[in-house]
């Protein structure tokens, strides 16, 4: 706890109301000024043979003690992938596969048992 000592009031009443949320295993790190918190986990390592300590970040917490949510990554598509003639070739191999698939499945349906 020396370090909870060193950090502002707002800060440290967010961090214990997060940590009352969350549980024990939420920690408070200082990085460049700022503050975010982890919620740590054990992970247990194969060759190593015992747990290993994992961190995932919840998000930070500003001066004022307002704190604020990690936020969820944008998925980008490949650097290979923004060529537009690769683009154009996924689109047209698209349509194909879909063409295909609808009248494999309408001629499934369409189909007749012999008997």
């Amino acid at each position: 706890m020396a370090m909870i000592d060193k950090v502002p009031d707002a800060v440290k009443e967010t961090y214990l109301k997060m940590k009352g949320e969350h549980g024990k295993k939420v920690e408070l790190k200082v990085i460049g000024g700022n503050y975010y918190l982890y919620i740590a986990r054990g992970i247990w390592d194969k060759e190593k043979k015992k747990p290993v300590k994992r961190t995932v970040l919840l998000g930070s917490i500003d001066e004022n003690g307002a704190f604020r949510e990690k936020k969820p990554k944008k998925y980008s598509p490949p650097p290979w992938f923004m060529n537009t003639a690769i683009q154009s070739l996924y689109g047209i191999f698209a349509m194909i596969c879909i063409r295909q698939w609808k009248s494999i499945h309408t001629g499934i349906r369409s189909w007749q048992w012999p008997w």
